[in-house]
C-alpha cells in the first residue's frame, strides 16, 4: 500500500500543478547494501557506439532526483545505515542540497568536489515497516526529524475484506496481527500474503491453500 500511495501521490501532485504527466518517481530501495554510488554516482568505462572505450559518469538516484520536479522516494528507509542516512541530511533539511564527492568540477584550474541545490519542485518521501521486520532498525532520530509529516499507515479492515472477499481471512489476519503484537509470533502478515493465500485456497482447496500459507511462518509459529 505504501508504493501505491506514492504513485497515486505523483498523479495528484502532478495534476495539481498542471502537469501533462505524473511526476517521476525515483526510487531507492533501502537495504544495509547500500552505498554514496547508489546515491551520488559513480565513474564508469562505457563502450560507446563507435566502439571506443570512454570513462563516463554513471549519475546516482539523488543527483538524478535534483535535476527535476520529482517524488525522491525513499522506500524502507529504517533498512538503511546511519552511514547513508547521514550522507541524505543535508539534502532532506532546509539546506537542500548536497556535495557530490564523486563527481568532480573544474573551476580556476583546479578540481572540486560538484555541489548541487535539489530542484524546488523534489518531494522526498520515505516509508518504513515497523521495528520488527527482519533487517530493520530503529530510525535514526536526527534522520527522522528532517520529514515534516508522518503518517500512520495501518491495515484497513474494510478494504482487505473487499480485497479478499473472505471476512473468515480477514478475522486470520488479525488473530495473528495480535499475536505478533503480543509476542507470540514473530512473522508479519501482510495484505499481499493474505491474497496470495487466498488465490492458493480458491485454486487449490482449504487444506492445501493453508498448508502453503503456514509455510511463510517459521517452524516453532506453524500449528502442530
Amino acid at each position: 500500500g505504501k508504493t501505491m500511495f506514492v504513485q497515486v501521490l505523483a498523479c495528484l501532485v502532478s495534476k495539481e500543478l498542471g502537469f501533462p504527466k505524473p511526476l517521476p518517481v525515483f526510487t531507492l530501495s533501502g537495504s544495509a547494501g547500500v552505498t554514496d554510488y547508489d546515491l551520488f554516482g559513480q565513474s564508469v568505462a562505457h563502450i560507446g557506439a563507435d566502439g571506443v572505450e570512454r570513462l563516463v559518469f554513471l549519475n546516482g538516484i539523488i543527483e538524478l532526483a535534483s535535476k527535476v520536479p520529482c517524488i525522491l522516494y525513499l522506500d524502507e528507509i529504517n533498512m538503511m545505515p546511519e552511514r547513508v542516512t547521514s550522507t541524505l541530511h543535508p539534502v532532506a533539511d532546509d539546506r537542500r542540497s548536497f556535495v557530490n564527492r564523486q563527481k568532480a568540477v573544474e573551476s580556476e584550474g583546479e578540481y572540486l568536489m560538484a555541489q548541487t541545490k535539489m530542484n524546488t519542485g523534489c518531494w522526498i518521501v520515505g516509508t518504513m515497516n515497523p521495528a520488527g521486520y527482519r533487517g530493520t532498525s530503529p530510525l535514526n532520530e536526527a534522520f527522522a526529524n528532517r520529514f515534516t509529516k508522518r503518517i500512520p499507515w495501518g491495515y484497513d479492515r474494510d478494504v482487505e475484506t473487499k480485497l479478499l472477499g473472505s471476512p473468515s481471512m480477514v478475522l486470520l489476519a488479525e488473530s495473528l496481527r495480535e499475536a505478533r503484537r503480543l509476542g507470540s509470533i514473530q512473522t508479519p502478515v501482510g495484505t499481499k500474503l493474505l491474497v496470495d493465500a487466498k488465490k492458493d485456497i480458491d485454486a487449490l482447496g482449504v487444506e492445501i491453500g493453508l498448508a502453503v500459507f503456514a509455510s511463510f511462518f517459521n517452524e516453532r509459529e506453524r500449528p502442530k
